[in-house]
């Protein structure tokens, strides 16, 4: 075994002291070189299951990390102002919590109504 990964297992074994299996989350630079280290095997399935048993990790989490790390990374995109909202095309409509709809005043107009609803 080399040393990289006897210093991984290590790190994986001291993460995992004391905790129930399903109740592990392994930091993230740790999956990052765990990841990295299959890589540079690519060996395919045989070195998943290998380095899994050796490492004490279950399958299947070293290829959902592994996946996962070859999914895409987001794209950066450039945000600009909207534009100007444009001038609403009806006119404001007021609908109370009791069903109460008035339409065709303007603003002002609905505030005296509202008032006087109130």
């Amino acid at each position: 075994m080399n040393d990289r990964l006897r210093q991984l297992r290590a790190q994986v074994r001291t993460h995992q002291a004391g905790r129930a299996a399903r109740a592990i989350r392994y930091p993230e630079a740790l999956r990052r070189k765990i990841v990295a280290l299959l890589d540079d095997a690519r060996e395919g399935r045989g070195a998943v299951a290998s380095m899994a048993r050796t490492l004490g990790v279950p399958a299947r989490t070293l290829g959902l990390w592994r996946r996962r790390a070859r999914r895409r990374p987001f794209r950066r995109v450039t945000v600009t102002a909207a534009p100007a909202p444009a001038a609403p095309a009806s006119p404001p409509v007021l609908v109370t919590p009791h069903g109460v709809r008035v339409e065709g005043l303007d603003l002002a107009e609905l505030v005296t109504v509202l008032r006087a609803l109130a």
